[in-house]
């Protein structure tokens, strides 16, 4: 193959595509990549995202797929700490667009973790230089100077073609991952340290008498009490990633088939207090969104219970993994999980801003990168991410 032999397209919908030829090419494994999810996504508008869709064959053969988005607010300081943001936001009173960027952001902006989608065997040297044109297309016509690949899973066959385009690696916050294969709850118990299984015991010990957990497949009739707990959820986080909408639960339900999502729902006097949106592919869940009434979470450890009962859904339905995403590593960690690195990637065409770019971003995330190659992740984390932990 060479590069004259393959060609790409720009697309403004996944519909562009088909279903069928879309999903194949991202696998099972990328559920917030699959075709129903980014229907879904381009449906509930959120933000002011606009999407475009870099496809790219051999003859007729699709062999990458990418989703993008474009974006005029992409806040730049996410990854800083609460004292340089207090100092950022006071800069932004009078710079109202210091540190805020348009860019061309390459995949889905939520997703647990983005993956790069290509045919088996193909040759990704020409692959990402085909690529490459594209984004390149999509510069010149958005009038925008900044690309960035977004929270992707660290991917060593993708990792130099990137770099050699002159794209700077950054680590981001890392997720977190629970093996969850065992024969029941009690097996997983004795997996733990002694002094967390000592712990997870003394809270399932002291589930209030009224406090119920179930399983649900629909979300319409609950919409209005699960948006609510969303969103004080939303508000408490020390990260804020994007805020979603109504209508995206809504379209997410409604797009993607019952095997692959559900609700976990605990009850408190007949009413709903938390939630959890449940992805579920290749023998994999994915807890993809909570919510819950702080009001009672501390008494009835209610956040605890959660993950409790999430963990005890996957090992009745036999899965192998349970991921967690990121941020409150310290009950995840407790219960077993472990940190997974999450990387991201940024080039600006103007070289001299490229390289302020990239000594800012890596100064941004140093305590990302840190903790992404620390051989002590917990005890890195205890020091760096108080916050976190």
């Amino acid at each position: 193959m060479t590069s004259s032999e393959i060609n790409f397209r720009i697309v403004d919908t996944v519909e562009a595509c088909g279903k069928d030829r879309w999903d194949a090419l991202v696998g099972e494994h990328g559920i917030c990549n699959c075709y129903d999810y980014l229907l879904a996504l381009e449906k509930s508008k959120i933000n002011d995202f606009r999407y475009k869709y870099i496809l790219i064959y051999q003859e007729n053969t699709l062999i990458f797929g990418m989703v993008v988005f474009v974006t005029q607010q992409l806040y730049l300081d996410v990854p800083v700490s609460q004292e340089f943001k207090k100092v950022i936001n006071f800069l932004r009173n009078v710079f109202p667009r210091f540190l805020v960027a348009k860019a061309i952001v390459c995949g889905s902006p939520i997703a647990e973790c983005n993956y790069f989608s290509y045919k088996s065997g193909t040759n990704l040297q020409f692959v990402f230089m085909k690529a490459q044109e594209a984004i390149a297309k999509l510069e010149q016509e958005e009038k925008i100077n900044l690309v960035v690949f977004k929270d992707f899973e660290e991917n060593q066959q993708v990792d130099p073609h990137l770099k050699k385009l002159g794209f700077t690696k950054v680590y981001c916050l890392p997720s977190t991952v629970l093996k969850t294969r065992y024969a029941d709850f009690k097996k997983y118990l004795k997996s733990l340290k002694n002094k967390y299984r000592a712990n997870i015991v003394n809270k399932i010990n002291k589930i209030h008498c009224n406090l119920d957990s179930e399983i649900s497949w629909q979300i319409k009739d609950k919409i209005e009490s699960i948006y609510s707990l969303y969103l004080q959820t939303y508000e408490r986080a020390p990260v804020k990633f994007e805020k979603l909408n109504k209508q995206f639960f809504l379209d997410l339900f409604s797009n993607l088939p019952e095997k692959k999502r559900c609700l976990l729902l605990f009850k408190y006097n007949q009413n709903i207090i938390a939630f959890a949106v449940l992805l579920i592919c290749k023998n994999n869940c994915i807890n993809f969104r909570i919510g819950m009434d702080y009001s009672v979470n501390k008494e009835l450890h209610v956040y605890f219970h959660l993950l409790y009962h999430n963990i005890e859904f996957c090992i009745k339905q036999q899965l192998d993994n349970l991921y967690l995403s990121q941020t409150s590593y310290r009950p995840k960690l407790e219960l077993g999980a472990r940190l997974y690195p999450i990387v991201g990637y940024l080039k600006h065409r103007n070289p001299i801003w490229h390289r302020i770019l990239s000594l800012l971003m890596k100064i941004f995330f140093r305590r990302y990168s840190e903790l992404a190659l620390s051989a002590n992740p917990i005890e890195t984390l205890k020091k760096i991410f108080p916050e976190y932990y």
